[in-house]
């Protein structure tokens, strides 16, 4: 386990990001405690909204019904 102080975090940053990034484990000290570590994020799968190509159903056409249309009124 690899600890640097906030004073050696600061001037590092960069490299200790790098250190992350590879999968090294960085951690934070401050006054002799540890009190952070940085690790890398995962990057979420990139998501498209809406309907599957191809899978839009044919009722999403259709005009709303009386009970649907009220539900919008406020």
């Amino acid at each position: 386990m690899q600890t640097f102080s906030v004073l050696e975090a600061k001037t590092q940053l960069s490299a200790l990001l790098k250190k992350a990034a590879a999968g090294e484990p960085v951690y934070i000290s401050n006054r002799g405690k540890t009190v952070a570590r940085i690790v890398p994020t995962q990057t979420p799968p990139e998501r498209t909204l809406g309907f599957a190509p191809g899978h839009v159903p044919d009722a999403f056409f259709e005009p709303a019904s009386e009970e649907e249309l009220a539900l919008w009124d406020l």
